[in-house]
């Protein structure tokens, strides 16, 4: 059967539902289309993703959601192979939520700063709505796959949103998790600049931290083995003489390398 596309009316109904039977309470992050469609950026969605921060909170509300008649569909379609849901319930309308733990697609998290941002919706009886800001929704939607994901994002892009809080949000994550972000994001946005036709112009500031970040693992990984002049280290990755000191400069600052300067050309040793 074609899935079905819900609104407003249609999610609160079935928030106010689950509110009424939650044995307790439970706070819930509204991401994706469904927090597009109660902050007005999107008129319809086909489904619901809501981050829970415990184990316990996606206990309770699956098994409450379950009490009430939602069943996980026996199929779904590849696009949602590397979401790494907790789980996928449909009540008999197909009206569809995707419960995560902290976390989507094995990768973005819902971090601290995301929780502070979020906007207090509403109480649902034991149900308590948090909306993750436009910024972190357009972040979420970039490390799925599904259908319309590309397109949501393009439509936050149109009406509006602060880069600085994604660029931010980036720089939180790869802190927190090691990965950079920044040069996950550059490749997201090059494809809805290449489908859509359009220029995305905060997009260098991405690329020049997610160069600079790269850099810094290449170039630890150059001293590790033994090549640890600066000289050395830009021949052998092939980048500027100027931007090697500049990423051996941030690297010395950060406590990551110490610099032997007893005598010229100096040299770097990874910090013990």
């Amino acid at each position: 059967m074609k899935r079905k596309y819900f609104g407003k009316e249609e999610i609160i109904k079935r928030l106010r539902g689950i509110g009424k039977k939650l044995p307790e309470p439970v706070k819930v992050y509204m991401i994706g289309g469904g927090a597009m469609g109660l902050k007005g950026r999107k008129d319809v969605t086909k489904d619901v993703d809501i981050i829970l921060t415990n184990q316990g909170a996606v206990n309770v509300f699956v098994k409450t959601l379950k009490a009430m008649g939602y069943y996980e569909p026996s199929s779904l379609t590849k696009e949602y192979d590397k979401l790494w849901v907790e789980a996928i319930l449909r009540d008999k309308e197909y009206f569809q939520f995707d419960i995560f733990l902290k976390r989507v697609c094995n990768a973005l998290e819902l971090s601290d700063a995301m929780m502070d941002r979020a906007e207090k919706y509403s109480r649902f009886g034991k149900l308590q709505l948090y909306l993750l800001t436009v910024e972190d929704v357009f972040l979420f939607k970039s490390v799925t796959e599904r259908d319309k994901d590309m397109e949501d994002m393009l439509t936050l892009l149109r009406k509006g949103i602060n880069e600085n809080i994604v660029v931010e949000e980036c720089r939180n994550q790869r802190i927190k998790t090691g990965r950079i972000w920044e040069t996950f994001l550059v490749t997201k946005i090059e494809e809805i600049e290449a489908k859509y036709k359009i220029t995305i112009p905060w997009k260098k500031k991405l690329i020049r931290t997610g160069e600079k970040e790269t850099a810094k693992y290449l170039i630890i990984d150059k001293i590790k083995k033994e090549e640890n002049t600066a000289k050395q280290i830009a021949t052998a990755l092939g980048i500027s003489y100027n931007f090697t000191k500049e990423i051996i400069k941030d690297l010395e600052k950060n406590g990551k390398i110490t610099v032997d300067r007893s005598r010229k050309p100096y040299k770097y040793r990874i910090s013990v």
